[in-house]
């Protein structure tokens, strides 16, 4: 409707300010999925608002921000399975599939890949503490079995194991 006006009113106040309202819904909008974790909603909703507004500040600063934090989170995620692939589990501290995940993580709290990535590294340790335990390398398995604990405390089985070295 705003847009017709404009077609026969290039001028019209009244039609300028209610395409600018509707960018500025859009933009709020936006803003919630961010708060919310949801890049890919959000990019909806600022697309929607740029194609009504195309040159809105607002919205292009948005579009700028989320695009790149998800380029940041996809490159987070290669490098840790980079990482992952090279046994860096959990050192060096600042290049390894640990690191790089809680990376993700910091920038998208429910990044199911990275949670799974934290998940398959307390895997990777406990079968190497399995593998060490039926070498009567305790020692050794011990190490891994805290090393996995520290990525995932929870870890059912690396706690079965450690409960079964302390004894």
């Amino acid at each position: 409707y705003y847009n017709e006006v404009l077609k026969l009113d290039p001028e019209n106040v009244l039609a300028k300010h209610g395409i600018e309202e509707i960018a500025n819904r859009y933009a709020l909008m936006a803003e919630g999925q961010i708060k919310q974790f949801n890049s890919e909603k959000a990019l909806q909703y600022i697309d929607k608002g740029l194609m009504v507004s195309p040159d809105h500040p607002g919205l292009l600063s948005l579009k700028e921000s989320e695009t790149s934090k998800i380029e940041n989170i996809n490159e987070f995620l290669t490098l840790a399975k980079e990482s992952f692939d090279a046994l860096r589990l959990t050192t060096p501290s600042d290049t390894s599939a640990y690191y790089y995940y809680n990376e993700v993580l910091k920038l998208d709290p429910e990044n199911v890949l990275a949670k799974h990535g934290l998940g398959e590294i307390a895997n990777r340790y406990t079968l190497m503490a399995e593998r060490q335990i039926k070498q009567f390398d305790f020692e050794e398995a011990l190490q891994n079995i805290e090393k996995g604990l520290m990525v995932s405390p929870d870890h059912t089985r690396l706690l079965s194991l450690k409960e079964s070295e302390i004894n």
